[in-house]
């Protein structure tokens, strides 16, 4: 857990809607409202941590699908996820390019970038990978898209280095699950 001081001393960054685009709603033209932050949350990248804000925003119109409080995507980190996505970079391709075991990888994660991680939460990482990569749809994200009627996709990608294949992950904005 951050301590306060800590917490005083990180990198910001806020995930909102830029000041240059207008705030019109998407799906019916309707204003979008500002409602609040989240309070922050630490992320730890491969450069360290920062903390991240994420606003929730929703359109003025009752009847539209985003009349319900919603985030914008975030770039450095998946939704509710403690690591940065250039971690789960690293250790993905650690695993499946090199084929290295959790515990390694999580040694090499303490030499290289002074980060501490269990080998538990590398397989974690790993594991959640490997079922978004398998093109099955878990029941929850399927129940959750099949009430809300409509899917608003999000994809995000890693820039892969020259020659290296890249992470895509694909998220519904609605339900903010990760699809499969």
């Amino acid at each position: 857990m951050s301590t306060k001081n800590e917490k005083e001393s990180l990198a910001l960054l806020y995930v909102r809607w830029s000041d240059a685009d207008s705030k019109v709603c998407s799906q019916c033209g309707s204003p979008i409202d500002y409602l609040y932050n989240d309070g922050g949350r630490t992320v730890i990248t491969l450069h360290g941590k920062i903390r991240l804000y994420t606003c929730y925003y929703v359109c003025t119109n009752q009847t539209c699908t985003f009349s319900k409080p919603f985030t914008l995507p975030q770039e450095i980190v998946l939704p509710y996820k403690h690591y940065g996505l250039d971690v789960w970079r690293w250790v993905i391709t650690s695993h499946i390019e090199f084929h290295d075991a959790y515990e390694s990888i999580a040694k090499r994660l303490q030499a290289h970038f002074g980060l501490d991680i269990a080998p538990n939460t590398v397989k974690a990482i790993i594991e959640t990978y490997l079922i978004a990569s398998s093109h099955e749809a878990d029941q929850k994200t399927a129940r959750l898209v099949r009430e809300s009627g409509r899917i608003y996709l999000a994809l995000d990608g890693q820039r892969p280095n020259n020659g290296e294949s890249g992470l895509w992950l694909f998220i519904d904005t609605i339900t903010n699950r990760i699809l499969h």
